[in-house]
């Protein structure tokens, strides 16, 4: 749930796992490298959907840019 609605966001494995590794002690190439060892993607199209996640959240205030 967003800390200030009522509503629920729902993600996939893929945002799931890069919830997991965006701990503040991994840059985002590492994440990247990380999870193009779990999935299938190629590199340009998750990097792109990675990016744009990450700024989803920061710009609904999901998570906060250090």
């Amino acid at each position: 749930m967003c800390q200030d609605s009522a509503d629920i966001i729902a993600i996939n494995a893929v945002g799931s796992r890069i919830l997991e590794l965006i701990d503040g002690h991994k840059s985002i190439d590492d994440c990247l490298a990380i999870l193009l060892k779990e999935f299938e993607v190629e590199p340009i199209q998750l990097q792109r959907d990675c990016l744009d996640f990450i700024s989803d959240l920061v710009q609904n205030d999901i998570l906060e840019s250090v």
